[in-house]
C-alpha cells in the first residue's frame, strides 16, 4: 500500500476504503469511525528516538506505557494514548517501526468506547508491516495514461475500436460530453472527452487501457 521505492508492504482491513497520498497511506471504515494512517515519522534506525521526537513536536505524552517490540524482525515501539475532544474520547494506537533508514508510524484511531472492536484489526495491520520481497514486486502493476489523438469525425467508441483498447464487456465506458479544445502547440484544435471505467464486477484492479 505504498510506492515500491520505499520497499515496504502493509495490509489494511478487508472492506476498508483506502487511498495513497504523497504523505500518507489512509484507510478507514465507510463511516470513518475508525481510521488507519501510515506515514514516515523520520530518518534513522531507532524507533524510540523518533517517537520521542514526535512526542516533543506534539507537546503531548505519547510514550507513557509504551513497549518496545519487534515486527517481523524490525525494531518497533508501540503505545496507546487517549485524547479528549468535543466529540468525546478517542484512543490512538501508535506504532513506530524502523526499516531501511526510515522510521514509519502507524496510527490506528477510533472512539474509545469502540476501540475494543477495532483493536484486533489494528493489531493485524501492524503485524503485516514488513520489507518487500521479490514476490511482492512481481505483483505490482503500473498504471499508465495513454493519450490517443482522435481522427476527423471519430467518436469515443470509434477510438476504442481503432486503438484495440482492452476494455471489455465487464466494464462500462463512461464519458463527459465532448468539449472543444483550444489550439495546441502543434497548431491543432478539436474535440476532447474525459473518459473512465466503471467496474460492474466489483474488481478493484485496473486492467483496461485507453
Amino acid at each position: 500500500a505504498w510506492p515500491a521505492p520505499l520497499g515496504i508492504t502493509l495490509r489494511v482491513p478487508t472492506g476498508w476504503e483506502r487511498r495513497n497520498t504523497p504523505r500518507a497511506v489512509v484507510s478507514h471504515t465507510r463511516d470513518k469511525e475508525a481510521v488507519l494512517l501510515l506515514t514516515v515519522a523520520g530518518k534513522g534506525n531507532d524507533p524510540v528516538q523518533i517517537a520521542r521526537e514526535s512526542e516533543k513536536q506534539a507537546g503531548a505524552r505519547l510514550l507513557e506505557g509504551a513497549r518496545t517490540m519487534q515486527v517481523n524482525g524490525l525494531r518497533a515501539v508501540r503505545s496507546l494514548v487517549a485524547v479528549d475532544s468535543s466529540r468525546g474520547t478517542t484512543t490512538l494506537d501508535l506504532t513506530w517501526i524502523a526499516h531501511g533508514g526510515l522510521v514509519y508510524r502507524i496510527v490506528g484511531l477510533s472512539p474509545t468506547p469502540r476501540f475494543g472492536a477495532y483493536r484486533p484489526l489494528f493489531d493485524q495491520t501492524v503485524s503485516s508491516f514488513r520489507g518487500m520481497i521479490p514476490a511482492d514486486s512481481a505483483q505490482l502493476r503500473d498504471i499508465r495514461l495513454r493519450v490517443v489523438p482522435a481522427q476527423a469525425g471519430e467518436r469515443l467508441t470509434d477510438i476504442v475500436r481503432r486503438t484495440g483498447s482492452s476494455w471489455s464487456a465487464e466494464t462500462r465506458l463512461t464519458q463527459t460530453p465532448a468539449f472543444e479544445t483550444g489550439t495546441t502547440v502543434a497548431g491543432r484544435s478539436g474535440r476532447c472527452w474525459v473518459a473512465w471505467q466503471e467496474w460492474i464486477s466489483g474488481e478493484t484492479d485496473i486492467r483496461g487501457r485507453m
